[in-house]
């Protein structure tokens, strides 16, 4: 995992206190690909807290949703969802000290309305005791969530930025350290409201700007693999041509030495 920039580094902060002293939802928001998932690794590594994370995009209904935590928890999935969600509060709740949240839904965006009520309602406490749960998604999740159910209190709000050029230069010098801090400003020119991803994959391949396709990154790719693959086939080829040679040269000479001729046979006359 790259380390994390200025911008994630002060977003991840900024989740810390969100859950540290909201009682109820934490919605983390930002573009696809901004580095929302790689922000939350970051907030989760070396935690000693065990964090119930779940996949939006692989919870189906709302049933699916209570069998999931149930299984991560480590009950048995028995009797309705509503007798599992009682069962539930026997997890012993994690402290908040340290800003981590009991549960955290990745993609929350692909998730249903019933799917959403549910973690309302756990980070309400209608099971018993209240939740602290960090969904991740696009900002649009926002006025889905908002629209489903009165909250008591507002859900804390916490949006990636875009990154800066100073983003940029660091993500650019912790993969390649020996570049120079203080990249000219023409390079980012046009760029700043794009992914990481893809400005980090057009600034390593020395594209012009980062506005072109994903082909025309692949093109300059292979044509930077292009050249060593050729020198090595020359190179290899020049090899065989003198190993050739040094063998023919090798037979010629064991070959040329000065042939011993069989002796002249001499008749002898024996007398009787």
């Amino acid at each position: 995992m790259l380390q994390l920039v200025r911008s994630q580094r002060a977003c991840l902060e900024r989740i810390r206190s969100a859950v540290k002293w909201t009682r109820g939802i934490v919605l983390l928001i930002g573009s696809a690909g901004q580095g929302k998932s790689t922000v939350v690794r970051g907030l989760l590594l070396g935690s000693p807290f065990l964090t119930l994370q779940l996949d939006g995009k692989l919870i189906a209904d709302r049933h699916d949703a209570v069998l999931r935590l149930i299984g991560l928890i480590g009950l048995r999935p028995d009797g309705s969802d509503v007798n599992m969600l009682a069962r539930m509060q026997t997890k012993h709740a994690l402290s908040t000290a340290h800003g981590i949240p009991e549960i955290v839904v990745e993609d929350s965006h692909c998730l249903t309305d019933d799917v959403l009520e549910l973690f309302f309602e756990l980070s309400e406490g209608e099971y018993g005791r209240r939740w602290s749960v960090l969904l991740i998604g696009e900002a649009y999740v926002l006025k889905r969530l908002l629209a489903l159910e009165p909250f008591s209190v507002l859900p804390s709000i916490v949006r990636l930025p875009a990154w800066d050029q100073k983003d940029l230069e660091s993500g650019i010098t912790t993969i390649q350290p020996d570049v120079a801090s203080g990249i000219g400003d023409s390079i980012f020119s046009g760029t700043l409201g794009q992914t990481p991803t893809h400005l980090l994959r057009s600034l390593m391949q020395g594209a012009p700007s980062a506005s072109g396709s994903d082909a025309d990154m692949s093109e300059v790719s292979s044509t930077k693999l292009v050249k060593p693959r050729l020198f090595r086939m020359v190179v290899m080829l020049v090899a065989l041509l003198l190993l050739a040679g040094i063998l023919i040269v090798s037979l010629n000479l064991s070959g040329a030495g000065p042939r011993e001729e069989n002796p002249r046979h001499i008749p002898i006359n024996i007398k009787p």
